[in-house]
């Protein structure tokens, strides 16, 4: 979102610049160029930002993933244990 703000930037800079340039006026010439570098800035800053964060949350997503694998792992090597610990009980199926 904040990179769309630096190319809206950069475009309304552009048509400022077409602007002064028709009207031959050298001061808004100068602030629509300034502007455009500031969009540009925006825009590459912003860009590169969002580039890290997607990819430390994708990072992220996947240790939390092989958390939770690693959490049904144990989850079932437990439920192993106690079937291996009731084999005199009762079946877990009523009807053999």
């Amino acid at each position: 979102m904040k990179s769309t703000v630096g190319l809206v930037m950069m475009l309304v800079a552009m048509g400022a610049f077409f602007i002064s340039a028709f009207w031959a006026d050298s001061v808004l010439m100068g602030i629509s160029i300034v502007l455009f570098l500031i969009g540009l800035i925006f825009y590459f800053v912003y860009n590169r930002s969002v580039d890290v964060d997607d990819c430390d949350a994708s990072i992220h997503i996947e240790t939390l993933t092989e958390r939770a694998e690693l959490h049904v792992e144990d989850e079932w090597k437990k439920r192993d244990k106690m079937k291996g610990s009731d084999a005199f009980s009762a079946p877990d199926d009523p009807q053999h």
